[in-house]
């Protein structure tokens, strides 16, 4: 799902790793302070708190400005500002996100060929490479990914050679396993490497984590609550997503993001009542304007809504909370608003209205295509969304 897109939560990991004590020299090399500043950054991601989240990074790296740590917290804060905070639109943001991370790798290699034996040294190397082949992948650099993503799982599982006892490092050797089997699958393209990845044995990988993990149990259930929401391969298990869920909005229970985690687990479930009473929730939490629920994020709520009402087959106040979430966009890009236009659409074409949809589909048109959604809108001017077609998932693709 695109709410807990692996690519965040593949930083947020080795970020974490790093509190792990060890007998090397790159956790003795790290006070409490920094410690504490990126455990308080990590959890204002968490919280979609990002200038907090980038000010306790900026305190880590004048801690030691030798040390990787602070250097691989500022990449993964741009990042989660331009996967979460602005809907990937501001393309602005990348020059500076890229600028970190060939810091952060040049400090990492140092630290590494001064301390060769130290496994958490070469994991937070292998987690800011991976952290790079995913912004690759977005932006559909595939060879650049391929030979990035390369890199990052050698250094991570070096890294578990050094130390066999360190059961974090499954975290990121499950989901290169896992994806580098799935995405040739869905990227033609990359079906001309081989990536030798196995999506069973990721799964398996991304449990031991999950189990035995020191500090990558949360985000391991995390990877998992996708694979189990989107798995189209026969790992789908909306039960398993739930329980996984719970416990994890049980750590971050005013989290308005681990709050649409779960609503999609419903959702993926069935359960729609339950799905539909959290979203009216969300929106209430939303207009209100509780602390850690952004004003700005009425598009997806009132979309989350209005699919549960979907599910529900309650069409009518379906098509409300779409046009809700269409008149809440504000001004610039909207990616959840953008979506609401075409889940409008849809109901409009299943409920015979033609020209009303395909309005709703050319205002889509009209946007920049930061998020491919064209494709989507084209397709359905061309030919209308059938009745009886089910709802299909929560997110935008």
């Amino acid at each position: 799902m695109n709410t807990l897109s692996s690519f965040i939560l593949y930083a947020l990991i080795f970020s974490s790793l790093l509190f792990q004590p060890s007998s090397f020299s790159f956790a003795q090399s790290l006070t409490p302070a920094m410690e504490q500043c990126v455990a308080n950054g990590i959890d204002n991601i968490f919280m979609m708190q990002f200038d907090k989240s980038e000010q306790e990074f900026d305190r880590c790296l004048k801690e030691n400005p030798q040390h990787p740590y602070g250097h691989f917290a500022r990449a993964l804060s741009r990042w989660a500002r331009y996967m979460y905070d602005t809907e990937q639109d501001q393309a602005d943001l990348i020059p500076e996100f890229e600028k970190r991370i060939e810091e952060a790798i040049k400090i990492s290699n140092t630290w590494i060929d001064q301390h060769p034996n130290d496994a958490r040294g070469l994991l937070s190397l292998g987690g800011i490479y991976g952290l790079a082949s995913r912004l690759d992948v977005i932006q559909k650099n595939w060879l650049r990914a391929y030979f990035r993503g390369r890199k990052a799982i050698r250094h991570t599982r070096l890294s578990l050679k050094k130390d066999p006892q360190l059961y974090d490092a499954y975290m990121g050797i499950g989901m290169y396993d896992y994806y580098s089997d799935a995405l040739p699958r869905f990227i033609g393209v990359l079906s001309r490497i081989v990536l030798r990845g196995d999506r069973k044995r990721g799964i398996e990988e991304l449990k031991i984590a999950a189990e035995k993990g020191t500090y990558t149990q949360l985000a391991s259930k995390l990877i998992l609550i996708e694979i189990y929401t989107e798995d189209p391969w026969g790992a789908k298990n909306a039960q398993e997503a739930l329980g996984m869920v719970r416990s994890v909005r049980a750590k971050y229970p005013s989290s308005s993001l681990f709050h649409l985690t779960e609503i999609i687990c419903h959702y993926e479930a069935g359960d729609y009542e339950r799905a539909k009473k959290l979203s009216e929730d969300f929106v209430i939490k939303i207009e209100q304007k509780k602390a850690t629920y952004r004003f700005r994020d009425r598009p997806k709520a009132y979309v989350s809504l209005g699919m549960t009402l979907w599910g529900l087959k309650d069409l009518s106040h379906a098509k409300e909370a779409f046009q809700k979430a269409i008149h809440s966009m504000g001004k610039g890009p909207s990616r959840w608003g953008s979506w609401a236009h075409i889940r409008l659409g849809q109901l409009e074409d299943m409920a015979d209205n033609r020209e009303e949809a395909k309005k709703l589909y050319q205002e889509v048109l009209k946007t920049q295509d930061f998020w491919g959604f064209h494709k989507v809108a084209k397709k359905l001017i061309s030919h209308p969304y059938l009745k009886g077609t089910p709802p299909g998932p929560i997110p935008p693709p």
